[in-house]
């Protein structure tokens, strides 16, 4: 639909202003509060990857938040997800999940997709994280302070690495 095209070419630029307002990250602090957020279209075990980073800082609490194609269609908490609704005609956030979580403060965000989709770059820009880490793919460069070349499935291989390259950061012991 018409409305459609329209609101990609707005987030595309939303985008472009956002990652190049985005300073970079700040000096090194300790991890508190993560958010996660995830592309639930890729195969992804999401207990696993949950699980998997809450032994990176024992005492950190992680905020997630799912991407689905259809809201109502899923086995996730409803409370927890957002789809391409969730940016309306303007370019703008007009949904209380992704409000709620851009809203919130975090030591480190983990975008934890590979697809470009333009609406998962948009929050990641514009979230308000310390640290920023993700999967290399078009634009992330400008997103992301620290990009893991590994593939999504490989939760083991990408939270080693993630864990020592924060402890090269001093941002864990």
């Amino acid at each position: 639909m018409f409305l459609d095209v329209w609101r990609e070419k707005r987030i595309k630029r939303n985008l472009k202003e956002a990652a190049l307002g985005y300073p970079g990250a700040s000096p090194a602090t300790s991890i508190q509060r993560v958010g996660l957020l995830v592309d639930t279209t890729e195969d992804v075990d999401i207990e696993a990857l949950t699980s998997a980073l809450s032994l990176l800082q024992k005492q950190a609490r992680i905020n997630v938040i799912y991407y689905v194609e259809r809201v109502h269609k899923t086995g996730f908490p409803s409370n927890s997800t957002f789809d391409n609704r969730a940016i309306n005609w303007q370019g703008e956030l007009s949904n209380a999940q992704t409000d709620f979580f851009m809203n919130q403060h975090y030591d480190l965000l983990i975008s934890y997709y590979v697809k470009a989709l333009p609406i998962l770059q948009f929050i990641t820009a514009k979230a308000n994280a310390h640290f920023k880490v993700g999967f290399p793919g078009n634009g992330t460069y400008l997103l992301n302070d620290l990009t893991i070349d590994t593939k999504p499935e490989n939760i083991s291989v990408f939270c080693t690495e993630l864990k020592n390259y924060l402890k090269i950061l001093k941002r864990i012991e």
